[in-house]
């Protein structure tokens, strides 16, 4: 049998975001659900942005074979790991803050843990009414 678990998000990291995790069996009902509000978080926003704009320089050097500025691309892919470091530490240290998101990550792992069969499998949806 599979199973759904949606993790739904609502709002911004520069107001509350509001969380709720279910699961359930494919095509039932809920068997539970978890709310929690999540503080806002704006660095998390602007980390973000850092990073992302380090990797769309990168991707912009990778894509475009004429050049071939070496040092620059070290560079660049060292200011994006390092981003992309900064920007996960970050993230988890602000979700693992939360009580609330903690419950949901040990319910999420333990939905992930009981595929002991292998016809049984997990099916992670992830909703949110902001596109970034």
């Amino acid at each position: 049998m599979s199973k759904v678990v949606v993790l739904r998000l609502i709002g911004d990291l520069e107001s509350d975001i509001w969380v709720t995790f279910e699961w359930r069996p494919q095509g039932k009902l809920a068997e539970g659900r978890i709310t929690t509000q999540l503080a806002p978080n704006p660095e998390i926003a602007q980390l973000y942005s850092n990073w992302q704009q380090r990797y769309l320089n990168l991707e912009y050097i990778y894509r475009n074979p004429r050049l071939k500025p070496r040092r620059i691309y070290l560079s660049s892919k060292q200011e994006c790991d390092q981003f992309a470091d900064d920007l996960n530490r970050s993230l988890n240290q602000w979700l693992n803050s939360n009580h609330g998101f903690r419950r949901i990550r040990d319910k999420l792992a333990a939905q992930l843990r009981s595929n002991t069969d292998r016809n049984t499998h997990t099916r992670v949806m992830i909703q949110t009414d902001n596109p970034q």
